[in-house]
């Protein structure tokens, strides 16, 4: 993918790697990883918590150097998610101390990333520094996009063609089509259609129902905490 692009002052910038074809992955795993370092810090041994929340930091800066803005703002969510969980899955207080322990980790690394954002490698996150730049951001980068989900539901309710979007449309062969593919919505709408769009939103609420009811029930708190580790990303997702 391209390597550089235009500032919003029109100046030429080296375009940094996890972005486009390179869809951001060390950012994704750095979501996966929040939560599973906060679930470790709740079922360790004492003497291993202070080299865990070290070593988490690591998570952090995954998410940081993806260059993604929707890493940072699933891993805040998934963060979050974790802590309305625990409310839910009856953790107790020690996986409280976890939760608060992770985001004061979590808000000192990126306060030094905020402070940093005007001139320095981050200033791609300008746009992202409080929730309401946020909220406008995500809508304007998106709102286009989001737009195609009813007239996609009209014009090709049963699909556009298997494969013929994301990567399997990157191959040679088939005819080629100008959808647009850059959300969840759109993409499934291509790909499976109306249907294939509601079953995999129901299958969604589904384990969103289930996070929040059934893990509580289980006996082990081991496993309750494992995985509520687990489930708080899907909220982010």
């Amino acid at each position: 993918s391209p390597r550089g692009f235009v500032d919003s002052n029109g100046t030429s910038k080296n375009r940094p790697f996890g972005l486009g074809g390179d869809i951001g992955f060390g950012g994704a795993v750095g979501v996966l990883a929040v939560t599973a370092a906060i679930a470790l810090l709740t079922t360790v041994r004492a003497r291993w918590r202070i080299p865990i929340a070290i070593l988490s930091i690591g998570a952090v800066v995954a998410v940081l150097t993806s260059e993604a803005r929707t890493e940072i703002i699933c891993g805040i969510i998934a963060a979050i998610a974790y802590g309305g969980l625990w409310i839910t899955s009856r953790l107790g207080t020690k996986a409280l101390l976890s939760v608060v322990a992770g985001f004061v980790v979590a808000a000192a690394v990126v306060g030094v990333v905020v402070a940093n954002t005007e001139s320095g490698s981050f200033s791609r996150y300008e746009s992202i520094t409080s929730p309401s730049a946020a909220v406008s951001t995500a809508y304007e980068y998106r709102s286009g996009v989001i737009a195609n989900v009813p007239k996609y539901a009209v014009e090709i309710p049963f699909g556009g063609g298997f494969g013929s979007k994301g990567p399997a449309g990157s191959f040679g062969g088939g005819e080629a089509n100008r959808l647009n593919a850059e959300s969840e919505p759109t993409f499934l709408l291509i790909e499976v259609g109306v249907i294939g769009l509601l079953l995999m939103v129901a299958f969604n609420l589904r384990l969103f129902y289930l996070s929040m009811t059934r893990i509580r029930w289980i006996p082990d708190r081991e496993t309750r905490v494992l995985l509520t580790a687990i489930a708080a990303p899907l909220f982010a997702l």
